[in-house]
Formats: C-alpha cells, sequence, structure tokens
C-alpha cells in the first residue's frame, strides 16, 4: 500500500491498533497506569472512546462518560496515526480539535500509537 493510500485510509486501521495494544495485558496495565482517563474519539463518520481509566476497553459509539473528546478527519488522523503530521501541530492549524484543552492528557493519549 503506498503512503498515500494509507494516509486515506479511514480510521479503522487506527482502532485496529488501539484494539491489538489493548489485547496485551501488559500493555493495556501499562497504558491505564499512564494515561488513567476515558478518551473519546470522534474521526470522520465514527466515533469511540477507549477507557484507560479502569478496563482498558473500547466502546462504539463513544462513550458519554469522557475525560477528553478529540475531533479530526480521517485523512488527518491517519496522517498523525502514521507520524506524517504533528498532533500539536494539527491542533495548531485547527485539524484536531480537542476538549478540554488539556495538553498533559492530549501528550498520555500519544502513548496508544
Amino acid at each position: 500500500m503506498s503512503s498515500q493510500n494509507t494516509d486515506q485510509a479511514d480510521s479503522s486501521q487506527a482502532l485496529k491498533c488501539v484494539e491489538s495494544r489493548l489485547a496485551n495485558e501488559e500493555d493495556r496495565t501499562a497504558l491505564i497506569s499512564r494515561i488513567n482517563a476515558v478518551i473519546a474519539f470522534n474521526i470522520g463518520s465514527e466515533s469511540w472512546s477507549v477507557d484507560l481509566k479502569q478496563t482498558g476497553t473500547i466502546s462504539k459509539p463513544a462513550s458519554e462518560s469522557r475525560d477528553m473528546t478529540i475531533t479530526v478527519s480521517d485523512e488527518d488522523f491517519m496522517k498523525i496515526h502514521n507520524k506524517k503530521l504533528n498532533a500539536q501541530m494539527a491542533g495548531m492549524q485547527g485539524k484536531l480539535k480537542f476538549d478540554p484543552k488539556d495538553m498533559g492528557l492530549l501528550h498520555k493519549v500519544a502513548y496508544l500509537w
């Protein structure tokens, strides 16, 4: 697959990456310890959340109880996921939105990838 096709793929690839990380008990425990939050993702037309506070599970659609919501297009999310777009720059350019504006928590979310 070319990098262009990878960048334009939908967020289901990234969701699968997160699922595989959470399937590993050691990774799941480390992520819960490090992030300690429920993160909701609105990526393109998809909505899901990751409980990294207690269970290390993914919910579709996104849970109403969350510590942060991240909103981004499929294309920009895949660029961030593939490290072709810096998340901080995407935020400054308005391509990535997060609420609340907690940069410390946003940096922790990067450990998912």
